[in-house]
């Protein structure tokens, strides 16, 4: 009995147990009463066991017989044995053009024939292993998915599509291997934002790592900014090369084998810090404030904190602008600082979701709080004492001069402990009019003198006979 042994697209092999003949001829038809043009494939070997026939065109259906030969080259046809489709061509035009967690969808150009097949495995397509597929009897689909039973995450998947012949056989071409998408990483987070960096969180998954990606558009158009690692442990990930005091759009994905991010669905927004000012200096101090001064940056305006604690814990005075070309700022706020107390000033750019980074701190003293009451008493020829109520001054200093204005000849004296409630000014003219005013000094040594707070003359000399 004559079966078929293999079909291709352009032609079909039989085969046979040989009988007692000078050889055989195999022959095809479209018509089963083998009217019309027939195709031939003869051999005159009397052994021969199969013939193949070339030419037949592509997804056709084809009647054989096979003829044993006699000696004086009679043929002894057979009936019609079989009837069956040659393969239909080869696809042309294959993509991948999405791949999912549980499927993979595969296009091709259209071509004539009965529909459509592709396959899918994770292995080999040899028997024994899974095979996943799926088909269409529609002949004008352009794409097919492998869905059923749903794909393994994050799985390397071999591919191949073939289109359909009149049986329902696929002619399968191989495609390309690729990776289904891994699963999407678990509740992202914006941890952490820097001038030139943003910091992302998320619950990690099987996959091959992850990506954070930013955009200063919504729909991630224009430059894209990456941060990758290539650690599926990693439940953070930074992203660099930002500008600072700008809104970036972010979104978070696990990578597959073939590093595709499956990006989680919600996108992300916040605002890189403006930059750290710079030259930060206290510029002036008093008793009860202090001005600090900064070379300005791109900001939304500035914070001036003052605090007595290096680390700004407990009660902070403070000092906000909205204006970001501003170079200086003063405390207090809420209320007044105290006078010679050391306080540590820090100056915060804002960026536009009110964001503040802080420059590192400097330390300076506020100015000490004005003596009381001082007056001048006794007075004599050279001398002069000056006495006052102690304040939180760490010295106290007197002045004297010819000048109301402190330009004529001075004379000055300091205490040398803050405990001190008077001093005496020596080497004064007799009989000559002085200025006094009275200076305090802070724990860095700064002097704050009053006004003009008293005048008297020394005494004159003996008058001589």
């Amino acid at each position: 009995a004559a079966s078929v042994a293999s079909v291709f697209v352009g032609s079909i092999t039989a085969s046979w147990t040989p009988t007692d003949s000078e050889g055989y001829q195999l022959e095809a038809s479209v018509n089963s009463d083998f009217s019309g043009g027939v195709f031939i494939s003869s051999s005159a070997s009397g052994a021969a066991s199969s013939l193949t026939i070339d030419g037949l065109a592509a997804d056709t259906t084809y009647y054989l017989r096979i003829a044993a030969i006699n000696h004086n080259g009679v043929l002894n046809h057979g009936p019609s044995f079989v009837s069956t489709s040659t393969l239909n061509s080869y696809i042309t035009g294959l993509t991948v053009p999405e791949v999912f967690v549980g499927s993979i969808t595969a296009s091709w150009n259209i071509q004539a024939g009965e529909g459509y097949e592709i396959v899918a495995s994770s292995t080999s397509f040899a028997p024994g292993n899974t095979i996943i597929s799926s088909r269409t009897s529609d002949s004008s689909v352009l794409a097919l998915s492998v869905l059923s039973p749903v794909l393994l995450a994050n799985t390397t998947y071999n591919l191949r599509v073939g289109a359909l012949n009149h049986n329902g056989v696929s002619n399968f071409l191989v495609g390309q291997a690729t990776s289904t998408l891994a699963a999407l990483p678990g509740a992202p987070a914006v941890f952490a934002t820097f001038p030139s960096s943003i910091t992302m969180t998320y619950g990690t998954v099987a996959s091959r790592g992850y990506r954070v990606q930013a955009s200063t558009a919504s729909n991630f158009t224009g430059d894209l900014f990456d941060g990758e690692t290539a650690n599926p442990s990693a439940s953070e990930t930074t992203v660099q090369g930002l500008t600072d005091n700008t809104t970036y759009y972010l979104r978070v994905g696990a990578l597959n084998h073939n590093r595709v991010a499956h990006y989680f669905a919600a996108v992300f927004t916040t605002t890189t810090l403006s930059a750290e000012v710079t030259n930060v200096a206290v510029a002036e101090t008093f008793s009860a404030s202090a001005t600090v001064s900064w070379t300005p940056v791109n900001s939304a305006g500035y914070e001036l904190q003052a605090s007595t604690a290096s680390d700004f814990s407990g009660d902070l005075h403070s000092s906000v602008t909205t204006v970001g070309s501003i170079s200086q700022l003063s405390v207090p706020v809420p209320s007044a600082l105290n006078s010679n107390t050391t306080y540590f000033f820090r100056v915060g750019s804002i960026d536009f979701s009110e964001n503040r980074n802080f420059a590192p701190s400097v330390s300076s003293a506020t100015l000490a709080a004005f003596a009381g009451g001082p007056s001048v008493a006794p007075v004599h020829f050279s001398s002069a004492t000056i006495s006052w109520s102690l304040s939180d001054a760490s010295l106290y200093q007197v002045n004297a001069s010819t000048a109301p204005d402190f330009t004529g000849i001075i004379k000055s004296t300091r205490s040398t402990r803050p405990t001190e409630t008077s001093l005496t000014l020596q080497g004064l003219v007799k009989n000559t009019t002085y200025y006094y005013r009275m200076g305090v000094l802070n724990k860095n040594g700064a002097l704050r003198l009053t006004t003009v707070f008293n005048s008297t003359s020394t005494k004159p000399g003996n008058v001589l006979p």
